[in-house]
């Protein structure tokens, strides 16, 4: 499944650029934040959001900060979205709505 949804990502970020251009990608940038920064207001927030996805604690104070700053940024790496898949909801959602938004 992991294999699958990279080919999907990268599909998306090579593909897509040439058939839409830049700009249609750029207008939704928020998107894929803002979903994830719902999911840490269903979770609690960040400190049992973190506890959600790793399944532990974090460690130190700047363990927590880290990763608070890492949800604000939203520039996810594809290891943090199976995260988001298999431990916080995201079941059901297509990676086109992840990050474009809705589609008709």
């Amino acid at each position: 499944m992991a294999r699958i949804f990279l080919i999907s990502w990268l599909a998306l970020h090579i593909v897509l650029p040439f058939i839409f251009g830049a700009d249609s990608l750029s207008a939704n940038h928020d998107l894929p934040r803002l979903h994830v920064k719902r999911l840490k207001d269903i979770h609690g927030g960040y400190k049992t959001f973190y506890e959600v996805l790793y399944e532990k604690p974090p460690e130190t104070h700047n363990e927590l900060q880290r990763f608070i700053n890492y949800v604000n940024r939203g520039n996810y790496n594809l290891d943090f979205l199976v995260l988001l898949v298999a431990k916080a909801g995201l079941k059901g959602m297509t990676l086109e709505e992840f990050l474009f938004g809705a589609t008709e």
